[in-house]
């Protein structure tokens, strides 16, 4: 493993975005190696508690960005972040994780083999805390401007009205960061916040060829745009072809899928972001003309 550095804010290899924010750290605590200042870098966060539906579309949008050669930042916190590393190092490429405390002090510790993941793939731990700092409650809502100000953009995936990745969306505003969110169900609390930033102006995406899209960016090969059917799962076939001839039922859906009902209420909600079918009155889906 590499050794520690330090990197002081006059260096040259002090992130040139960060620099630009309103309050960057005078020091960057960093334990791996900071990717290519040239890729484009991305922050994809959320709520550590989550549905399978937020874990799934966070790993696979990041795999897919990691795919086309973003940076993946994020915060290496328990569900959303967790999700988004993994998702970019299954990419292949590097990921950076921005740590409230000390590099002695991994946290969550659930996440060690995680963090040597990270540093052993060409990805980075970053904190602008010394070594021995334990990560205090305080400390996470500082770091979160870090995580704003390396990237072009936020990606919030899943969020509840409270949770702290929000700060994360507020500080990409501030910093004249795009932030983009990926829609929920109106009934879920775990979307709460999600659907509060769409609201307020976020944009709203379900993929990662529509951030590909917006930020002009060319797409890998098997990151298709929204509305397109190429490279569907077994389950999404079945359910696609069940609405085919006409509307279905939710639960009559469930049980022709075969799958837990849980998984298939996520995947129904993927597609109808993805513009494959729509929800109709009396919880029914039918496919889209």
């Amino acid at each position: 493993m590499e050794k520690d550095t330090i990197i002081k804010i006059n260096d040259p290899d002090y992130p040139a975005a960060l620099k630009e924010i309103y309050d960057p750290p005078a020091l960057l605590y960093v334990r791996g190696r900071l990717p290519d200042p040239a890729r484009v870098r991305i922050a994809i966060v959320g709520s550590r508690k989550v549905s399978f539906y937020g874990t799934r579309m966070a790993r696979s949008i990041a795999e897919e960005l990691s795919r086309a050669g973003l940076v993946v930042v994020s915060g290496m916190a328990l569900g959303i972040d967790t999700a988004a590393h993994e998702g970019a190092l299954a990419g292949g490429g590097p990921t950076v994780a921005v740590l409230a405390g000390g590099l002695n002090h991994i946290y969550p510790k659930e996440n060690l083999k995680l963090a040597k993941r990270i540093v052993e793939t060409g990805g980075a731990l970053i904190t602008e805390n010394p070594p021995e700092m334990e990560p205090l409650a305080g400390l996470f809502p500082q770091r979160n401007r870090i995580i704003s100000g390396l990237s072009r953009g936020a990606l919030v995936v899943e969020a509840a009205k409270k949770s702290g990745a929000l700060i994360t969306a507020d500080c990409a505003l501030s910093q004249g960061r795009d932030v983009f969110a990926v829609p929920g169900n109106a009934d879920s609390r775990l979307s709460g916040g999600t659907n509060w930033l769409i609201k307020e102006g976020a944009i709203p995406v379900g993929s990662a060829a529509e951030i590909l899209e917006e930020w002009g960016l060319a797409q890998p090969a098997g990151c298709e745009a929204p509305g397109r059917p190429e490279g569907l799962k077994p389950l999404e076939k079945r359910l696609l072809k069940a609405v085919e001839a006409e509307p279905v039922a939710v639960d009559d859906l469930i049980e022709r899928a075969g799958g837990p009902a849980r998984e298939v209420l996520a995947v129904l909600s993927q597609l109808e972001i993805r513009g494959l079918l729509k929800q109709l009155p009396g919880k029914r889906y039918s496919k889209t003309k």
